[in-house]
């Protein structure tokens, strides 16, 4: 009784201290939480994100906070949308991808693109590999004059 009562101790003590300092980061990095995004005031915001400069200040520069509420008024709509900081950085990074594809890709290949996503579940259970061996007989067929 005496070693599992120490054991639970142990236990508890560790488990404490995990999520003290789980409180703590999640504290720091709350100025990126959608929810504080969407809800705080911008002096919140700015203090929530300053606080996050303060602890990073070699991997954040200075104007972090400025450039979060610049952040925030751009992509408002979307960031009511995505309940987890997961979630926005998903919507970040398609948005990255579409604004790169459309600005170098025609109409076209967005159509195809476009159609793919849709048709996402058909997509994935096509074998790439013949796919991609019919595109080369296709284009070896053509006859040089």
């Amino acid at each position: 009784m005496n070693v599992f009562n120490a054991n639970l101790d142990i236990i508890n003590s560790q488990l404490s201290q995990r999520f003290t300092s789980m409180r703590e980061t999640n504290k720091l990095f709350q100025a990126i939480h959608p929810g504080t995004l969407n809800r705080a005031q911008d002096n919140v915001r700015h203090q929530h994100a300053q606080r996050l400069v303060d602890h990073y200040s070699r991997d954040l520069s200075p104007s972090f906070p400025v450039q979060l509420l610049a952040f925030r008024a751009c992509f408002k709509t979307e960031l009511a949308k995505e309940p987890s900081v997961k979630d926005m950085a998903k919507m970040l990074i398609l948005n990255l991808i579409k604004t790169y594809l459309r600005s170098s890709m025609g109409q076209e290949g967005l159509s195809g693109l476009a159609t793919l996503s849709i048709e996402n579940s058909r997509a994935r259970k096509l074998d790439l590999s013949s796919v991609v061996n019919d595109f080369a007989e296709r284009k070896a067929r053509k006859i040089n004059f």
